[in-house]
């Protein structure tokens, strides 16, 4: 495994991973702690890393933890291709010898084809595996889904409040991605449910499953936008920061949205930020390993209702959006309805 070094984490991350190692082997070891020799890996997807979202957060998130418990090692890999990604995977299949001490956190949703075509190289009395984004259930690791449904429904809802006829566009990294579609999905439910219209949709990868590293392409689609469009909804992973940088480059023509965490400082177009807490639940199940707990088989499925979802009005767009979580328990229900429908 290996980390690599990405602008958008040097600043953010340089000094975590330099104070934890991850290893700590030069740290003693806090009375009472018993996670001497234990070892976290993150297998991020494919140029995943820098996307100043849902990944960076997971790898500060582990980080942070190894920090706070220095006999915990971390280790993690953002392979180059899904070459790459499966061969880390056996890597670790192959070196990792007790649950109880060395732990798998698969961060993609990709990562389901490459389970399922080693499944019956998975021993549970061996390997520990924690599976991000997913929903299956008949794959020998644990897996667990942040539904964005919710949260999505509320920032269209809010969007489309703020005015008579009010218009979006989406940017989308492709069409394939099960998280992205349940996204847009929210998203364009909030905005009918509120009288507001999708004026256009672009989509940067339309044959493929990438489309996550085109910040240039996604500036360029903006640039293509018509201007009636009032908001754009970007759901490109580290494409976004093209769409980002275009409204800083040409301010008060779009609003936008942050994803995954607070990003009004990015630019002061976005008007408000969505939330994916995938930092308090990545901390969990690494609690709950200390304590000596098995993963449990199967699926979990979380959302708005349980707090891992939520949306944050930036600074100065309070009297613009008016108190925004007017919204958010009719979003909890509609995501309540769409998880039945699943």
């Amino acid at each position: 495994m290996h980390g690599l070094s990405y602008p958008a984490l040097i600043c953010f991350l340089s000094g975590i991973l330099l104070l934890a190692g991850c290893s700590g082997e030069d740290e003693p070891s806090p009375a009472g702690d018993d996670a001497s020799g234990k070892v976290v890996t993150l297998l991020f997807g494919p140029s995943g890393l820098g996307d100043a979202g849902y990944n960076d957060q997971i790898l500060a998130a582990a980080s942070r933890y190894c920090l706070e418990h220095p006999r915990i090692e971390l280790d993690y890999s953002s392979p180059t291709g899904d070459a790459d990604a499966e061969r880390n995977f056996l890597d670790w299949l192959g070196k990792a010898e007790n649950a109880e001490d060395e732990m798998l956190v698969l961060t993609q949703q990709s990562y389901e084809e490459i389970v399922e075509k080693h499944k019956t190289e998975i021993d549970p009395r061996k390997h520990r595996i924690l599976l991000l984004d997913s929903r299956r259930d008949d794959l020998p690791v644990h897996a667990v889904y942040i539904s964005y449904y919710g949260a999505c429904y509320w920032a269209g809802r809010l969007h489309a409040d703020t005015g008579e006829s009010m218009s979006a566009a989406i940017i989308k990294a492709n069409d394939r991605n099960m998280v992205l579609n349940e996204m847009e999905a929210g998203f364009r439910h909030g905005m009918a449910d509120g009288g507001g219209e999708i004026e256009c949709i672009g989509v940067l990868d339309n044959e493929g499953e990438n489309g996550f590293d085109m910040a240039s392409d996604a500036f360029r689609l903006v640039a293509e936008l018509p201007i009636t469009v009032d908001l754009i909804f970007p759901i490109a992973g580290g494409s976004n920061l093209g769409v980002y940088r275009f409204t800083r480059e040409f301010p008060k023509t779009f609003l936008t949205v942050g994803i995954d965490v607070n990003q009004e400082n990015y630019s002061a177009s976005i008007g408000f930020s969505l939330l994916k807490h995938t930092d308090s639940l990545l901390q969990e199940y690494l609690e709950a390993w200390l304590d000596g707990e098995t993963l449990p088989a199967g699926s979990r499925v979380v959302g708005l209702a349980d707090g891992y979802t939520g949306l944050v009005v930036s600074t100065h767009y309070d009297d613009h959006y008016g108190d925004s979580k007017r919204f958010k328990d009719i979003a909890i229900e509609k995501e309540t309805e769409y998880e039945k429908t699943l």
